[in-house]
């Protein structure tokens, strides 16, 4: 597994999401196409904005179920949702699909 680009992330309202690397501006993904290669069915603008942000707040969500994980995933109070955090954080991390 090789390790994500760190955050933080952003996206822009063209709904390419970046971050910042040696000073200068580095695109982490981009959640539209270009018109040249447009599916027959292209996502909406607004369906691509909300997936750049959902995408840009990724290691934010992976860093704060991390933390809750560690501070309630073993405890008396275990539970499903502790389940499902870890189970997100193994799919984040490339341990599972």
């Amino acid at each position: 597994m090789s390790k994500h680009t760190p955050g933080p992330w952003t996206a822009d309202n063209w709904a390419d999401i970046s971050t910042v690397r040696e000073g200068k501006p580095a695109l982490v993904a981009r959640a539209w196409q270009k018109s040249h290669d447009m599916p027959s069915h292209p996502i909406k603008a607004v369906e691509a904005g909300a997936n750049a942000r959902l995408i840009a707040a990724a290691p934010d969500l992976l860093k704060a179920l991390k933390v809750l994980v560690a501070l309630h995933g073993n405890g008396p109070g275990d539970s499903v949702s502790m389940d499902n955090a870890r189970a997100a954080i193994a799919k984040a991390e490339g341990r599972s699909s």
